[in-house]
C-alpha cells in the first residue's frame, strides 16, 4: 500500500508544482492524509522519500520562495544534503512541520533566483 500511495502523491504534488511552489508542510499534510493510521516516523519516511523522488528528476529544486514573490531562491546543494538537512531540521522541530517551517519546492522551469 505504501508504494502505492507514494506514487499516487507524487503524481498530486507535481500536477500542483505546475502552478505554484510546494511546501513541505503540503507533502506532510498530503501523506498523513492518505496514511491516516500511520506513525509519525513513517509519516516522516514516506515524505523525505517523495521528495527524494521529486529532487531526484533534476525538474525540482528545494529552497524558499523569493522576498518578492515571484521567483525561488535554490539551495543549491547536492540531493543528498538536501535530504540531510531537511530530515536534520524536521527532527529538530520536534513535530511534523508547519506553514512555511524548513523547505519549499519549485520546479526549475518556474523563475530562479
Amino acid at each position: 500500500m505504501l508504494v502505492e500511495a507514494r506514487a499516487e502523491l507524487k503524481a498530486q504534488i507535481e500536477a500542483e508544482g505546475e502552478h505554484d511552489h510546494i511546501g513541505l508542510w503540503e507533502i506532510v499534510r498530503c501523506v498523513r492524509g492518505q496514511l491516516p493510521w500511520e506513525d509519525s516516523q513513517t509519516v516522516k519516511d514516506t515524505t523525505l522519500e517523495i521528495v527524494e523522488d521529486l529532487l531526484s528528476t533534476g525538474r525540482w529544486q528545494a529552497g524558499f520562495p523569493a522576498a518578492d514573490g515571484r521567483g525561488f531562491s535554490a539551495w543549491n546543494v547536492a540531493l543528498q544534503e538536501a535530504i540531510d538537512r531537511i530530515s536534520r531540521e524536521w527532527t529538530a522541530l520536534g513535530r511534523e512541520p508547519n506553514i512555511g517551517e524548513i523547505a519549499w519546492f519549485n520546479l526549475s522551469c518556474w523563475n530562479s533566483d
